[in-house]
């Protein structure tokens, strides 16, 4: 759990400032939208995850999704 924490954390503080200034260009709103779906997409997703390897992928991509609306 703590490898995974990690990884969140490194992605999402990797993302963030990008995704800033692309909320800046494109507006807010849009990317709230997309970053509120992927959650949703990706808590879905985690209920059916079986092999360790796609709870990382999956991981990373949850830390995305979390950086556009954080």
């Amino acid at each position: 759990m703590g490898f995974l924490t990690s990884i969140r954390n490194l992605v999402s503080s990797l993302f963030q400032g990008n995704l800033g200034r692309l909320s800046d260009k494109y507006g807010r709103r849009y990317l709230l939208l997309t970053g509120f779906f992927l959650t949703f997409s990706i808590m879905a997703i985690l209920a059916f995850i079986k092999s360790p390897f796609m709870l990382i992928i999956v991981s990373v991509i949850q830390a995305f999704a979390l950086s556009i609306v954080c």
